[in-house]
């Protein structure tokens, strides 16, 4: 994927969405908020690590038009 256009552009258009969201939630949501532990964002980051590997993949897939499915054999 790492040689595929397609790749860097959904990772690309996602960084933007992420940055946006992330700046407003900041901004606005936790307008008041002095300190702000890592430790309640931990949960957040992990689900945004899923939400982002499936938002690439959508992304991915639209641009280029095709649907490629990944077979796991044990």
């Amino acid at each position: 994927m790492w040689t595929r256009w397609a790749f860097w552009v959904a990772i690309g258009i996602c960084l933007a969405a992420h940055t946006s969201v992330t700046w407003f939630f900041f901004q606005y949501v936790l307008y008041g908020v002095d300190r702000f532990s890592i430790l309640f964002w931990y949960p957040v980051m992990l689900v945004e690590v899923f939400v982002f590997l499936i938002a690439v993949k959508r992304i991915h897939d639209k641009l280029t038009g095709t649907h490629e499915r990944i077979k796991l054999s044990l």
